[in-house]
């Protein structure tokens, strides 16, 4: 912190996740998944307030650091495309199918190994993330894809949201 003097650039930066990563990848270094960081969070909401939530939490980002929005829209945009498109140039050749699949697959991998080494942490995280509901949220990842993407899009047209009190107003 006191060697990239990271107080001086936090008032310039979207959130201390972003400047601490700049100052990471400026010396080299990678950041790594540690399950022991995590938080297991058990919060009892319906897929609206989650939709709602998402909009929120990516409206602050579209307010406050849009060049990474536009990044982030571009990339899920991409991602949500995919599958279409190997559906269809699988009619040509099946390979296309296997190619358009490969990044959902390694996504549906990629969570159950992050859900895997949390749930192995102790009996809690043991006991409350069964192997059942471990495939389950694997395999959500899919729909997570199209989920953001729906978020990104409502995130676009949305002018004013209320941020847990009154009503802020972007542009």
């Amino acid at each position: 912190m006191d060697k990239w003097r990271i107080r001086d650039y936090l008032p310039y930066y979207l959130s201390d996740d972003y400047v601490i990563t700049h100052f990471m990848h400026r010396e080299g270094l990678t950041i790594d998944f540690v399950p022991e960081s995590l938080v297991l969070t058990l919060e009892d909401i319906d897929i609206r307030e989650a939709f709602t939530w998402s909009v929120r939490q990516l409206w602050y980002v579209r307010v406050y650091g849009f060049r990474g929005f536009l990044l982030y829209a571009a990339s899920y945009t991409l991602y949500v495309i995919t599958l279409p498109i190997a559906v269809s140039l699988s009619l040509v050749n099946t390979w296309f199918l296997a190619l358009g699949l490969l990044p959902f697959i390694l996504g549906v991998v990629k969570d159950y190994v992050r859900v895997s080494s949390i749930r192995a942490l102790d009996e809690f995280y043991g006991v409350n993330i069964t192997r059942m509901y471990l495939i389950l949220l694997a395999l959500t990842s899919i729909l997570n894809v199209y989920f953001s993407w729906l978020a990104i899009i409502k995130t676009m047209s949305t002018k004013s949201i209320n941020w847990r009190g009154p009503c802020i107003h972007g542009d």
